[in-house]
């Protein structure tokens, strides 16, 4: 049996100012992609890249935290593991991923009065910290 290959042609995008698309056929079927939906593809990318390195980076930084207050591997193996398991769980991911980013409101609010002394600047700070990181949790999972 041959094996079916992927055919690429290029023709003129009449939906775009841009003058060629890539059309990929598969199976008889012409799929077109056009450069805004490979740069919006390509976008979505990096910022689902982002979060995960978000997750994975506040996963290994809580588990490190227990790990040096009780003084024991198992007990950062374990949270670390713990944590990447619950990034699986849908239910519980979103759960992990909004106990995150009020964690890192905690850390506006603490920037906002420890440093610039305004309660003001720390609710701002607070407010741009928690949309920032629930936008890109969320991204991960693909609800935002």
């Amino acid at each position: 049996m041959p094996k079916e290959e992927k055919v690429y042609e290029l023709n003129f995008c009449k939906s775009l100012s841009f003058p060629v698309c890539l059309s990929n056929k598969i199976g008889g079927i012409f799929m077109s992609y056009n450069a805004t939906d490979y740069v919006d593809g390509k976008r979505r990318y990096e910022r689902e890249n982002i979060g995960y390195s978000l997750l994975f980076w506040e996963a290994l930084l809580l588990s490190a935290f227990f790990g040096f207050r009780y003084d024991s591997w198992t007990v950062f193996g374990l949270i670390l593991i713990g944590m990447l398991f619950l990034s699986w769980i849908r239910p519980l991911a979103y759960i992990v991923s909004i106990a995150f980013s009020i964690g890192w409101s905690i850390i506006g609010v603490v920037i906002g009065m420890g440093f610039l002394q305004s309660s003001l600047f720390a609710v701002i700070l607070a407010i741009i910290a928690f949309v920032i990181t629930i936008k890109l949790h969320f991204e991960v999972y693909r609800i935002a």
